[in-house]
């Protein structure tokens, strides 16, 4: 419930930001290598300095690994699951799923599923 009120507060205005030209990023961390976190600040470190997924109306991506909407099919059939797909021969190119914790992993999901499938 809190993920749906989540996307309906955020998803209008990212998606507008979008197509304006703009880039939309989320952060990421592997949980796995956060080991040894004592407070939130350490948490906060660890997060700035995890991994950075971008999105724009051109591509997504994975800190500096671009994958343009016209040269791959991305899909995610559910939130927090991202899968990049060779166009042309169907081959999963990348999964970016269990390993990573991502913000708001729902509108990420919604954000996909509308740049994808154009």
């Amino acid at each position: 419930m809190l993920q749906d009120d989540v996307v309906t507060a955020n998803l209008p205005q990212d998606m507008q930001k979008i197509e304006n030209g703009q880039t939309i990023e989320f952060r990421a961390l592997n949980p796995n290598r956060a080991g040894g976190l004592k407070t939130i600040k350490s948490l906060d470190k660890k997060i700035e300095n995890g991994i950075k997924v971008k999105i724009n109306k051109d591509s997504i991506i994975f800190d500096d690994e671009v994958y343009k909407w016209a040269e791959y099919t991305v899909v995610s059939d559910y939130a927090g699951l991202i899968v990049i797909l060779d166009a042309t021969t169907d081959r999963k190119v990348l999964t970016f799923a269990n390993h990573y914790m991502i913000e708001q992993p729902n509108v990420v999901t919604n954000i996909i599923n509308i740049l994808g499938g154009r």
